[in-house]
């Protein structure tokens, strides 16, 4: 086994890619911690990674005290340890009921949320891995508050976003078996952003990350 995969072995994860969202400028939609998330989303979940991937258009994200991090299609933004954060479209004022979101989630109804002020849209597939922290603890540590990964840049990621869409639409059309197969594969993509932003850390690194890119 490989040390990348060695590093991993002991990470139990729990996935659940829930939902696709198209939202047109101008929009904001604040989320907030994971712990607030937990009990509506993961009952019983020590926790969560919450993360988001652009499908087409654009964003921003930004956490508080931080600079703004322009999104573009095929972006991967995970936020390794739950916090809070803001995501943007387009200039002006239209907040999304982050409420009515959860509310959205909650009762399993997968289908494509569309809000947002009419202008350009983007479009997003949202979704989280629960995890025990105590297994997963000097991997969660070691890594930033926020993490971005760009999946259009080989085959192996073109076959993984066309498998996410795919999934996405079957199990908002309510297909057998559609909801186990997505949280299957919300692993394989926090395997694959793991190893995109591993492959990308400066030479300095120390650490397991270090190991694990060597």
């Amino acid at each position: 086994m490989d040390a990348f995969s060695e590093v991993l072995n002991d990470v139990r994860l729990k996935g659940a890619m829930f939902f696709r969202a198209e939202f047109s400028a101008p929009w904001q939609l604040s989320t907030p911690h994971c712990r607030v998330l937990a009990p509506t989303l993961a009952p019983g979940a020590p926790h969560m990674l919450i993360y988001h991937f652009v499908v087409d258009g654009s964003a921003r994200v930004s956490l508080e005290g931080e600079s703004d991090v322009e999104l573009s299609p095929g972006d991967i933004v995970l936020f390794p340890h739950g916090d809070p954060h803001c995501l943007s479209g387009g200039f002006g004022w239209n907040q999304i009921d982050s409420a009515a979101l959860l509310r959205k989630v909650a009762t399993r109804d997968l289908s494509p949320m569309r809000l947002g002020g009419g202008g350009a849209t983007t479009g997003f597939v949202c979704g989280y891995l629960t995890c025990d922290p105590l297994l997963c603890g000097p991997i969660l540590e070691s890594l930033p508050p926020m993490l971005k990964v760009n999946i259009r840049t080989d085959r192996s990621g073109q076959w993984l976003e066309h498998s996410i869409l795919h999934l996405v639409e079957e199990a908002a059309s309510d297909s057998a078996g559609s909801d186990v197969r997505l949280a299957k594969l919300s692993e394989v993509l926090f395997v694959d952003t793991m190893r995109r932003y591993v492959t990308g850390l400066p030479d300095q690194t120390t650490g397991w990350r270090a190991g694990a890119r060597d």
